[in-house]
């Protein structure tokens, strides 16, 4: 978290891919950093069918819903959040961020690698994907890839004993048997 903070409040920071599994909780921290700066308790729906949300200085989209009849629309909304952002600002204000960025088409990641290089000095990208080499080379080369690891919660003591003894106890001879309680227990934590 704080190696983000450090990427995003830095003014000569490069375009940022944020990449890990999907359970890393990469987008909730994104949020919960940038959260009182961007005014993300403001956020408003704008209908699009590609997820498009934004205040001011904010926008997220969630490019997994661009599709073939909704393409033009997502480069006509891009380009105008492009314009208004103010070439001579010392600090980049504009902040896009992409979400499900690894199922993006090639003509898709082909156009944006030239958006990411054109606007770079007024606009921060923050592409969010699941897999880092789906990302395309040029794009990867000109950015900042972060990974988040798993949010596993720690197994504490008390489950490891109810399950994980037993477990052991019938592998290691074929006659112990699981209790119903035990069962359960591994029921809740299966799902």
């Amino acid at each position: 978290m704080e190696i983000l903070c450090n990427a995003i409040h830095t003014p000569n920071c490069p375009n940022l891919v944020l990449y890990g599994d999907r359970y890393s909780q990469k987008y909730e921290s994104l949020c919960s950093l940038l959260y009182d700066e961007y005014h993300l308790k403001d956020l408003k729906d704008a209908d699009g069918g590609f997820g498009y949300r934004h205040t001011r200085y904010y926008h997220e989209m969630d490019v997994s819903k661009i599709k073939h009849k909704n393409y033009p629309l997502f480069k006509t909304t891009l380009y105008d959040i492009l314009k208004r952002s103010n070439p001579f600002s010392y600090n980049r204000i504009n902040l896009v961020v992409l979400r499900n960025y690894n199922v993006v088409k090639d003509t898709i990641q082909g156009f944006l690698r030239v958006v990411l290089e054109r606007y770079r000095k007024t606009t921060l990208f923050v592409l969010i994907t699941e897999s880092y080499p789906s990302v395309h080379e040029a794009i990867r080369s000109r950015s900042l890839g972060i990974r988040f690891s798993r949010m596993i919660p720690n197994l504490s003591y008390d489950i490891y004993r109810k399950v994980c003894e037993p477990l052991l106890a019938i592998y290691r001879n074929r006659e112990t048997t699981l209790s119903l309680a035990t069962i359960r227990i591994l029921k809740e934590i299966s799902y």
